[in-house]
């Protein structure tokens, strides 16, 4: 009569999801962001299983060397603007919007192309100038 609460549950399931990800090689910097940003904290768990399923460490050696460096702008992104900013530099209204721009800003850092507030600003408003919100 015992159960699993919702969080063992939860980390069970996402580890089987992104588990057939893991194995595949070579992940786009884009793969690696939405991996890390689904995958969160059972990241190592994930990484485990797949070796003990086949995959060679030196494969996942880079992935798991992004997880264990804090600063890693793919592993933990530090966004260089909130929604308020975006908001209020643009003169836009809060709505999913905001989140979209702010994942694009933050796929953007990872993959190196911004760097500075001003940048991030730059990029979200050419994407609403030009309609290009993922």
């Amino acid at each position: 009569q015992l159960t699993y609460s919702r969080a063992e549950i939860r980390a069970v399931t996402t580890l089987l999801k992104l588990l057939p990800q893991l194995q595949t090689h070579p992940l786009s910097i884009r793969e690696q962001y939405f991996l890390f940003q689904e995958a969160g904290k059972v990241f190592g768990a994930i990484a485990l299983l797949a070796v003990a399923k086949g995959t060679s460490i030196e494969a996942i050696a880079p992935l798991i060397n992004r997880y264990l460096d804090p600063q890693d702008p793919v592993a933990h992104p530090q966004l260089l603007v909130t929604g308020k900013d975006l908001i209020q530099a643009l003169k836009i209204k809060p709505s999913p919007l905001v989140g979209k721009l702010l994942t694009a800003i933050a796929l953007a850092q990872a993959e190196g192309e911004v760097t500075t507030v001003d940048k991030a600003i730059e990029l979200a408003a050419a994407m609403l100038d030009k309609k290009e919100i993922l």
